[in-house]
């Protein structure tokens, strides 16, 4: 009756792996998934997986050519590390006193997903640094709703 039992369990955790494998075409194991502890993507394959994930919740996305001061350091940021998971922002999207949250949580899933963090999803994502990301928030503070 055990033995049953235990069978019936193998039998449906290689199930679940297998539906697991199957919804996730896109992800690819490499060998620098396997010793950075995760499974990697590129950027295509990313932004695909969170649209499924977060549906309506992901920014329309603009043409980087629309945004307020588009030569400016901080549009070129936004462009450079917003696009990395998702399509790119409006600054109105949030209020001035919004977007520090924003960019703080964001920032934490690039820091993760980069490898610095203990989840390692993509090989080329890049996390900005200190003076980066304070010039980010105040562009889209100065540009916000």
């Amino acid at each position: 009756m055990k033995d049953n039992r235990n069978l019936a369990i193998g039998i449906s955790l290689l199930i679940i792996g297998v539906i697991g494998l199957s919804i996730l075409p896109g992800m690819r194991m490499t060998m620098g998934g396997i010793t950075g502890g995760g499974m990697l993507m590129d950027r295509h394959d990313m932004k695909e997986m969170m649209k499924g994930m977060m549906g309506a919740l992901l920014p329309p996305g603009i043409n980087p050519e629309n945004l307020p001061d588009p030569q400016s350091t901080g549009a070129q940021l936004l462009a450079q590390y917003c696009t990395q998971c998702h399509e790119l922002p409006g600054p109105g999207m949030h209020t001035a006193e919004e977007w520090p949250s924003v960019v703080d949580r964001m920032n934490q899933r690039m820091w993760m997903m980069s490898g610095q963090g203990m989840m390692r999803m993509m090989h080329d994502i890049k996390a900005p640094t200190d003076n980066e990301l304070q010039a980010l928030v105040a562009y889209l503070q100065r540009h916000a709703r």
